[in-house]
């Protein structure tokens, strides 16, 4: 989720939106509304999605929806597993022939805005 906020956080940045963020993870959908992580692992990820989502006008939506209805997500997921062909191919859905590919940031030490844990959070 944080990746994808990456890759989108342009389109939207100087905009009066609601982000509406949906899906069958609930401890990421979790996060994302309430920054309330449950384990210290995920606290790194709830304080750099904080720094990423001070900038919209409205808090995050979100909405769950059952794995079972994430066939296309589930696929695209799959295309750069170690199991997976690692290209995408309009075969794989109607709308990946005009979609257009963004590559996600490397997530090594240079993605991360913070780099220690902030005093006062959870360790």
């Amino acid at each position: 989720m944080l990746t994808a906020i990456d890759l989108w956080t342009e389109k939207w940045k100087m905009r009066r939106i609601v982000l509406k963020v949906t899906g069958d993870n609930v401890t990421a959908l979790t996060l994302v509304t309430k920054m309330r992580p449950p384990s210290s692992e995920l606290a790194i990820i709830a304080r750099e999605l904080a720094l990423r989502l001070v900038e919209l006008s409205f808090p995050p939506d979100a909405q769950h929806t059952p794995g079972v209805g994430h066939i296309f997500a589930d696929k695209l997921s799959r295309v750069y597993s170690p199991t997976g062909a690692g290209v995408l191919t309009p075969d794989l859905h109607p709308v990946m022939k005009t979609a257009k590919e963004a590559i996600a940031p490397v997530r090594d030490a240079s993605f991360y805005r913070l780099s220690e844990p902030a005093s006062g959070m959870m360790a």
